[in-house]
């Protein structure tokens, strides 16, 4: 049996700058949010676009990932949601910017 570490990196909230405050705070108020959602047999492509929308990020979704989800997140982050769907379909996440790539796990 093949056991590996699934890594979510660098999911937390963008710093904000001040050329552009009120974006930022648009952007650090999507971060911190709590949320309740729920999905039942749901597209996999289809939830990660629900989190770019909620978090205000890119996520780009490389070839090959696919599923379905049925969770239910109650009085949660964004971040912390992304994460837990991330984990339970064994995927990898990484954050450069305010993109988030998302690939196979080990």
């Amino acid at each position: 049996m093949r056991w590996c570490v699934l890594a979510v990196t660098a999911l937390s909230a963008l710093a904000p700058t001040q050329a552009n405050a009120t974006a930022s705070s648009a952007v650090v108020e999507a971060s911190t949010a709590r949320i309740n959602v729920e999905f039942q047999d749901a597209d996999l492509r289809q939830v990660l676009r629900t989190f770019a929308e909620l978090g205000r990020i890119n996520i780009i979704v490389e070839q090959g990932v696919s599923g379905r989800v049925t969770a239910t997140f109650r009085s949660t982050t964004w971040q912390e949601a992304l994460a837990q769907v991330l984990r339970s379909q064994g995927l990898e996440a990484e954050r450069d910017g305010n993109v988030i790539y998302v690939r196979p796990g080990c």
